[in-house]
């Protein structure tokens, strides 16, 4: 299943994703089990100064996710299933799960950034419950709408900020890759590159954007140790 999510502000951390962009969701793991464990935030908050959770001050848990539900959030993967590079951030959302981000990548580093794109477009693992849960490509509105300008290779050249470059019959497109896990969640084929395309002739000649993932590996499945995290299953009272 597939999550699209539109910030128009952006998200934390301050200054480093607040700009409007897209967050798309590739999940691992069905909407059912997703809204199970830690549903979306009901009206009323229940979130309370003297809870004592471990929180990041960059990500502090929304209203609604319980000390219970940001433990099974954030329980931490086995070696084999964390992606090189990646660590768990505490940035938390319920009906979507945790964040793990690239600390020594150039949205973080913006002395390893080309200067003046910090964040153009990136690449997020998700998790919850001690797994691997979805892919998540974060792509801004100024690259997209670059992209879609782009009339030759060299213009597409000049606004990568990493990656490589085609433009064949009209269509502009930038591939990237990313770095993968050992193992997953599950044995199987996980992507290890994604891939951002415009073609000004889709869609009726309106244009239309794809962005896919690419490049599969086979993993096998990530030896648990100990016992697996326990859903909360807490459902919000109507």
């Amino acid at each position: 299943p597939c999550l699209l999510r539109f910030p128009s502000n952006g998200h934390g951390p301050p200054g480093v994703y607040s700009i409007e962009h897209l967050d798309i969701h590739f999940y691992l793991i069905t909407p059912e089990n997703r809204e199970e464990c830690v549903p979306a935030a009901p009206t009323e908050s229940i979130w309370t100064e003297d809870k004592e959770c471990d929180v990041s001050p960059d990500f502090p848990p929304p209203p609604s996710v319980t000390c219970e539900q940001l433990e099974f959030l954030t329980a931490p993967l086995p070696p084999e299933m964390l992606p090189p590079g990646y660590a768990n951030a505490n940035a938390v959302e319920p009906a979507m799960g945790n964040h793990l981000l690239c600390f020594g990548c150039p949205d973080f580093m913006p002395e390893l950034a080309v200067p003046g794109h910090i964040f153009d477009y990136t690449w997020i693992y998700g998790a919850q419950g001690g797994e691997l849960s979805f892919f998540e490509p974060m792509i801004t509105f100024p690259f997209l709408q670059a992209l879609s300008e782009a009339t030759s290779l060299d213009e597409l050249t000049a606004i990568k900020t990493h990656g490589e470059c085609s433009f064949d019959d009209g269509v502009a497109t930038i591939t990237t890759s990313f770095p993968a896990p050992e193992a997953g969640p599950e044995a199987g084929y996980y992507p290890t590159a994604y891939k951002m395309s415009f073609d000004p002739s889709g869609a009726d000649n309106d244009g239309e954007f794809t962005i896919s993932l690419i490049d599969f590996v086979e993993l096998p499945k990530a030896s648990i140790k100990g016992k697996k995290p326990k859903c909360p299953g807490e459902h919000w009272e109507s």
